[in-house]
């Protein structure tokens, strides 16, 4: 288990389990005055969510609004609130969330605590459709909850649904991890039988009777572990189980008492993350101050939200930082002005005009014709104008036709020089665009790079890098430089797992060029995973242990090591300057200044040049989804966990870097540097986001362009204004663009 995504995860709460559609009802005794069965919600759906306390869970049943019926209810949707009082008068205000026994609700939502007390349990009802049913802990004497659940929704994911309250109790009573529990039947102890209730009307009406002298039995359960707060202090959860992750945030009153509690924490963290005792070596020191100023850096004081004048503002002041000349903003000002509201280059389906008068489109369409296959990856290319998709075999080229992305061709059937099947992944384009690196889609041939003459549409060569076979394959490779590309340059950077070399594919036999530039580190544990050059041909390295190291030359010892924040690196990208360096973990992002500050022996230069003072190694700053924005997203889409593709910069010639841009899900996710860090803003409030109906696979900016998105979904591909995106909301992210 990994202690850093314990306290740093994506959601306050998450969700194990949901059944999407449904109707609420509040069944009553035949004598109440209310009368016997009442509809609470007409559409809403169920979901099982995993409370603050580890082990304990939720049952919520949350109110499901139809396109423009919340216009109706006034601004916020409370319009009404007076009319729920016929069905909830034992809260008095059913805009906030009160709890009684377990039980809480607002107008929108009610959520119950998973006790065994609830009798859980589903049944048939006579019209076939299938219900669960559940006591009213909060109510009269039998008086019940049911959820009928939509006659559309699959048998299986009712028994799932049913499974998971299962696995909760369990957890609840045992205070231990359901995992190992593979059948519903190893949870007989908690399948509630209805028969055992009173059958007869008369027998429940003498119990109502007898009421006064009866005691209603409480079950025993353990109490659960919590930590004392004042009133006015703000808790919110924010880490991960075996089976679940959800956010933890502790606010201390005195400064003392947080700078002590701080101190115990991250030396423990520092120490599980490391796998030894902390103080054996001088350096460590240095690194825990890097982990802690990695963790410190959120001001939980100033954590609100911008307003919509702010974004606004904020959008038009990057515009205006837009690196382009003169001549290329007009046009692109002009192209802008005729463009849809949305400002979304279309991408291409069937449903786009003129769909049967283009014969490129039909082709697009047998592109995409098998339904096994999906997009998988995305290049972007910088000297043709020529971007390529990997669908299983096949390559589908793209070019920027002014403000669209048009289809061009296929490139199909791709095979290696024996002729056997190849699915690319990894793709670089080399030389001009004129070529493209990548790797089989395979484990048995890691150690070898094919290259393509895009011209032709076939594979020309094969690489074997002999020596790197014996440590894990080729994990990474890229340009030798940041515009590399550009050039006619032949040479490219690779890494194994624990080497470090140049790859010239005029060498004879193996690739890899073994004088004193290839650096193969004795110690078996290094893990190099991906790879980023700047300009000057400075070379970041960062492994799936999480560790990074930069390099003025390759072949000797790197000049600065930033360690582990405790989770792999899956991307890095490094500004042209390399003054930036942009770090894709699974989870989060982090973007961490190179520049040596002031007061340091080598102030005034970057990380790749000179070290920096042991105890003085830059603050990353985290970049990651706001707890409430990725419940909007487990709603909307389904998505269970926040795992970012490869971060970007945009780049260019003549420009510098000022948006990253990334995905998660069906999200598009842009920060602008200028907000973040001439402005100083928290990081967590300046994101805009841009909502597809597929999960997207990768995206990249358009080479010399901060504000195109060209974007590969599973099965379409599309490119976007950066003016389509919308400040990360409620409505941007549940309403589709």
């Amino acid at each position: 288990m990994n202690l850093l995504k314990k306290f740093i995860g994506s959601s306050a709460t998450d969700e194990i389990a949901l059944i999407p559609s449904g109707k609420l009802f509040l069944t009553r005794s035949p004598n109440s005055p209310k009368g016997e069965l009442e509809c609470l919600y007409n559409d809403a759906f169920a979901s099982i969510r995993q409370t603050t306390t580890p082990f304990y869970y939720q049952l919520c049943i949350i109110k499901a609004y139809q396109e423009g019926e919340l216009d109706g209810h006034g601004s916020a949707g409370f319009d009404d609130l007076d009319n729920d009082d016929d069905y909830d008068d034992r809260h008095h205000d059913s805009a906030t969330s009160n709890e009684i026994d377990g039980v809480s609700h607002t107008k929108d939502e009610w959520s119950f605590q998973i006790l065994e007390d609830l009798q859980i349990y589903q049944y048939n009802k006579p019209n076939g459709s299938r219900a669960i049913r559940w006591n009213d802990m909060s109510g009269d004497l039998g008086d019940k909850f049911e959820f009928v659940i939509d006659e559309e929704i699959k048998f299986n994911e009712i028994d799932g649904f049913v499974f998971s309250l299962y696995k909760c109790l369990y957890e609840t009573k045992y205070q231990r991890s359901s995992l190992g529990i593979k059948s519903i039947d190893e949870l007989s102890e908690f399948t509630y039988d209805p028969k055992s209730e009173f059958s007869e009307l008369d027998d429940l009406k003498k119990l109502q009777n007898d009421k006064s002298e009866e005691t209603k039995a409480k079950g025993t359960k353990e109490d659960p572990l919590f930590v004392e707060e004042s009133d006015s202090s703000d808790d919110e959860i924010n880490m991960s189980g075996e089976i679940s992750s959800f956010s933890w945030l502790l606010a201390f009153e005195l400064a003392d008492s947080f700078n002590s509690f701080e101190q115990i924490f991250l030396t423990s963290l520092w120490q599980f993350l490391n796998k030894t005792k902390f103080g054996v070596k001088k350096e460590e020191s240095a690194d825990k101050d890097y982990i802690i100023n990695a963790m410190s850096n959120l001001n939980i004081d100033n954590n609100k939200p911008e307003t919509e004048e702010e974004a606004e503002s904020d959008s038009e002041s990057e515009s205006e930082s837009d690196s382009e000349d003169d001549e290329v903003k007009l046009q692109r000002a002009v192209n802008a002005s005729i463009r849809d509201k949305s400002d979304r280059r279309r991408p291409l389906n069937e449903e786009d005009d003129d769909y049967d008068d283009f014969a490129d489109q039909r082709e697009y369409d047998r592109f995409r014709e098998k339904k096994n296959e999906t997009n998988s990856g995305l290049s972007v290319g910088s000297s043709k104008d020529r971007n390529y998709v990997v669908r299983g075999d096949k390559l589908g080229v793209f070019s920027n036709d002014g403000d669209e992305l048009k289809y061009q061709t296929t490139i199909s059937n791709v095979r290696d020089l024996n002729g056997k099947s190849v699915k690319p992944q990894d793709l670089l384009l080399h030389r001009q665009d004129n070529f493209m690196i990548f790797k089989k889609k395979s484990s048995d041939e890691a150690s070898k790079l094919f290259k393509m003459d895009l011209n032709r549409g076939k594979i020309i060569e094969e690489w074997s890098m002999d020596e790197a076979a014996a440590d894990g394959g080729v994990t990474a490779y890229g340009p030798t430089s940041k515009l590399a590309q550009l050039t006619d340059e032949q040479t490219l950077l690779g890494t194994s797992k624990n080497g470090i070399f140049y790859i010239d594919p005029r060498e004879s036999g193996s690739k890899i060029v073994n004088d004193s530039t290839y650096k193969q580190y004795k110690t078996k544990n290094n893990g190099f995973s991906t790879i980023a050059t700047t300009v000057n041909g400075y070379v970041a390295i960062g492994s799936d242990k999480g560790d990074i190291k930069l390099f003025d030359q390759v072949g000797k010892n790197a000049r600065t090591a930033l360690p582990s924040l405790g989770s792999e690196i899956t991307g890095l990208e490094v500004s042209k300057d390399g003054r930036w360096l942009l770090v894709t973990y699974p989870t989060f992002l982090t973007l961490i200044d190179n520049k040596i500050g002031p007061g340091q022996r080598n102030a005034g230069s970057i990380g790749f040049e000179k070290y920096f003072d042991l105890d003085k190694k830059p603050t990353p700053l985290r970049l990651s989804i706001r707890p409430e924005h990725f419940s909007y997203m487990i709603n909307e889409t389904g998505q269970d966990s926040v795992k970012f593709t490869k971060a970007h910069f945009n780049t260019g010639i003549g420009s510098t870097e000022s948006t990253i841009v990334t995905s998660t899900g069906k999200y598009v996710i842009a920060w602008s540097l200028n907000d973040i860090i001439k402005k100083k803003k928290q990081p967590q409030n300046s994101y805009t986001v841009y909502r597809y109906d597929d999960p997207v696979v990768a995206d990249n900016f358009r080479f010399n362009s901060n504000n195109d998105v060209i974007t590969a979904t599973k099965d379409d591909v599309s490119m976007v204004s950066k003016r389509g995106f919308r400040k990360a909301s409620k409505e941007s992210l549940t309403k589709k663009n």
